[in-house]
């Protein structure tokens, strides 16, 4: 098809112009599915609302169109999008600020997520679908997990793939550089984790994932006297004794009654 051989004027005095938000219907033949069509100077025809999807963008689209509104007449220019995956998915999501959560909102769903159908007709789950089209294909026994907590959220700020380390952050409110970071999971008077099958102070994982494996005898002290922080710039490594003597100077002289205290030496 050459756009040059559209008569635009011709073609807009057979469309009922609406609102941005209303379907425009074609009130001219229609073929046997119940499309507007119309034939052009080189006497062939083809479907209203793909002139119209041409006239807007000016190109020839490379795939099949389809109607948002799925309304066959309708030759609104937003409510006509290319068929190919990418746009497909993302005409299902509303999208919002950057930062704020992204719900899909196709029509398939399940009892825990919504579905979509991907390029090759199986249903994959919408937020998989979302980390897919921007960072790649994933192997299928990997779970991709919410940083919000939104089952239905398809932003991909949103969405990383589950290991230890995410797992972690996601429980933490971090604040400025220098602040104290607070854990947000289980805690007593400090933050507790379960990590490669153990359940260990949130504070020591925070050491491992920055700063990498502790040796034996080490403990995980605060610089900020702050239990539940987990910032790595607030955390250095001491012996059990370095550690008492560091509450005495900073007087928390209770725990240094107990200097052989194996409860307390666990914590740490």
């Amino acid at each position: 098809m050459n756009i040059s051989n559209i008569d635009k004027q011709k073609y807009l005095s057979k469309i009922v112009v609406g609102t941005n938000e209303e379907c425009w219907n074609w009130r001219g033949n229609l073929d046997i599915d119940g499309y507007g069509v119309i034939t052009l100077s080189n006497n062939k025809s083809y479907k209203a609302h793909r002139i119209c999807y041409i006239l807007s963008n000016n190109k020839i689209p490379t795939h099949k169109l389809k109607h948002s509104c799925k309304n066959r007449k309708c030759c609104n220019p937003k409510h006509i999008y290319v068929n190919d995956v990418p746009t497909r998915f993302w005409s299902k999501v509303d999208i919002k600020k950057e930062n704020d959560c992204w719900n899909y909102i196709g029509d398939k769903k399940d009892a825990t997520c919504n579905l979509f159908v991907s390029g090759n007709g199986k249903l994959v789950s919408a937020y998989r679908m979302a980390y897919i089209l921007v960072n790649g294909i994933i192997k299928s026994d990997i779970t991709i997990i919410h940083s919000c907590g939104n089952i239905l959220c398809c932003n991909p700020k949103h969405l990383f793939i589950e290991n230890n380390e995410n797992r972690f952050w996601f429980k933490v409110d971090k604040r400025g550089e220098d602040e104290c970071w607070i854990w947000k999971g289980s805690s007593d008077r400090y933050g507790k984790v379960s990590f490669n099958g153990d359940i260990i102070p949130s504070h020591r994982v925070s050491y491992i994932l920055a700063y990498g494996d502790i040796k034996d005898g080490l403990e995980v002290c605060h610089k900020c006297d702050n239990g539940l922080c987990v910032n790595p710039k607030h955390l250095f490594l001491g012996t059990h004794k370095e550690n008492m003597e560091d509450m005495v100077r900073k007087g928390r002289s209770m725990m240094c009654s107990f200097p052989n205290n194996k409860f307390a030496l666990k914590r740490r």
